[in-house]
């Protein structure tokens, strides 16, 4: 009679714990996704080409939220695929498909606030409607032709029994291996560091201008979110997949795990930076979850500082110009918005100080008239 076999007591806890942290990411991907979703489809007039590509990029979150990690739980199961091999090699493209196309859409949102930023002037007419869109068109057309080669025989998918997940055999082909630790993380890094250290630089001077070290610190703040949070959710992936190109590299179970959790994780991280982090997207956003109480000006009280990186007070000294804290935001482009809000801001004051001199020139005229009479 053969004895009773032992449960392996750290694998059912591995697979329990990513279980319960697959699924956590799962409900607050798709509160934060659907929600920045419902404020675009709200207010369409948000929807200018930087935020079409942020519009983009939560669409992928959210496809890799529903299609793919249900199927990551159910694999968390020791031992064990409950479905097809077919479905197991679906299930490893479709999620590095959503994968590359949101990695691609952020190098475009990096470029795109590179060009924003750092020419102000020529940046509505490089980065028109037409070109958003065609940008947004191949994204996903690279990501298909970046995620689909093992279909093909390049590279090899099957279902990891030790890591409990499907995964690609990164063994199988060192140059596709190589491809995607390239392309999905490396790659995407160096140009992502270029770009924000350039917009950091010119925050940096024009904050020498002004000696508000303030707006610097901010301005270092924001971009250090923005490259934390890149690195922290697809570097430990890319990191390991590189070490698994050895066969003979043995990966422990929970640092496998961790790393798919933590690349789940970015689903979560990318409406908040790309989306409750723009002034605009998060008054709507406060409008939207507290409903009457936001309309009686109650819960929505936002600053205009907290989401730029704002290095002048907002003023101009030649009025032909744009603002140059138009110049330094770096998750809302330069529109017809902003400015709008800034020309209607700029008259109500200037209104304002007209009433005020009417008023003071109004209020002499009647003392000279008074003291006349008098005398």
């Amino acid at each position: 009679m053969n004895p009773p076999q032992q449960c392996n007591w750290p694998s059912v806890a591995n697979s329990v714990v990513k279980m319960v942290l697959i699924s956590a990411i799962v409900c607050v991907s798709l509160f934060g996704n659907v929600v920045v979703l419902l404020v675009f489809q709200r207010k369409p007039q948000l929807l200018h080409v930087a935020n079409r590509f942020v519009l983009n990029l939560l669409l992928a979150d959210l496809l890799q939220t529903v299609l793919v990690m249900p199927f990551a739980i159910a694999a968390t199961m020791p031992g064990v695929w409950p479905l097809d091999a077919r479905l197991c090699q679906a299930l490893v493209v479709l999620m590095h498909l959503f994968a590359f196309a949101g990695v691609n859409t952020i190098i475009v949102v990096s470029v795109d606030r590179y060009l924003a930023i750092i020419h102000p002037l020529s940046y509505p007419t490089r980065m028109t409607p037409h070109l958003g869109t065609n940008l947004i068109a191949c994204t996903w057309v690279l990501s298909l032709l970046q995620s689909t080669p093992p279909l093909y025989g390049w590279g090899a998918i099957d279902f990891d029994r030790r890591h409990n997940v499907c995964s690609v055999v990164w063994s199988s082909s060192l140059s596709y291996s190589a491809l995607v630790a390239t392309f999905s993380f490396w790659l995407p890094v160096l140009i992502m560091l270029g770009c924000y250290w350039m917009v950091f630089r010119a925050a940096r001077r024009q904050n020498a201008l002004r000696l508000r070290f303030h707006y610097h610190c901010k301005a270092a703040r924001v971009v250090f979110v923005i490259m934390a949070s890149y690195i922290l959710s697809m570097g430990p992936y890319s990191v390991l997949n590189t070490m698994s190109i050895r066969s003979s590299a043995a990966v422990p179970p929970w640092l496998a795990s961790l790393a798919l959790v933590l690349f789940f994780l970015q689903c979560c991280l990318h409406p908040y930076i790309y989306g409750y982090m723009h002034r605009s997207v998060r008054k709507e956003f406060l409008a939207l979850l507290c409903g009457p109480l936001c309309r009686q000006g109650l819960l929505c009280h936002t600053s205009a500082q907290d989401s730029c990186f704002t290095v002048t007070d907002g003023r101009s000294t030649q009025p032909h110009l744009p603002s140059l804290a138009a110049r330094v935001c770096p998750l809302r482009t330069w529109e017809e918005g902003t400015t709008t809000e800034a020309t209607s801001s700029t008259m109500d004051r200037r209104s304002r100080d007209s009433r005020k001199d009417i008023t003071s020139t109004s209020l002499s005229s009647e003392r000279e008239l008074t003291v006349h009479t008098t005398t």
